[in-house]
């Protein structure tokens, strides 16, 4: 399953999950995350982002099977790789340096 799970898989452009996205998500809520916390982890690397709605709908949803518990385990080591954080942070710099001029404000990196 999570062979289909690339940082540069093709990405849905209404923000919706893939099956094995909705698998893993079932999984993430089986563990006891709740879904703010879910669409943090979801969201991490996509163009298009997807909300509580669907997360909601995932969980009512009985015919969508869990992931197990090492393929969700694996799943968040993906989505909190070091190489991502840092990609996410140049471009949320980068975003900030283009827009603080137009908007008035400052990003300050931590």
């Amino acid at each position: 399953m999570l062979q289909n799970i690339k940082p540069n898989r093709k990405k849905s452009k209404d923000g919706g999950l893939t099956p094995e996205e909705k698998c893993l998500v079932k999984g993430l809520l089986q563990q006891g995350y709740i879904p703010q916390d879910i669409v943090h982890i979801v969201n991490q690397g996509r163009k298009q982002t997807t909300n509580l709605g669907r997360i909601s709908k995932i969980d009512k949803n009985d015919e969508i099977t869990a992931a197990t518990d090492k393929e969700v385990k694996s799943y968040l080591k993906i989505q909190s790789s070091p190489l991502k954080q840092l990609i996410f942070g140049i471009a949320i710099c980068w975003i900030a340096k283009r827009t603080s001029n137009r908007y008035g404000f400052i990003y300050m990196a931590s």
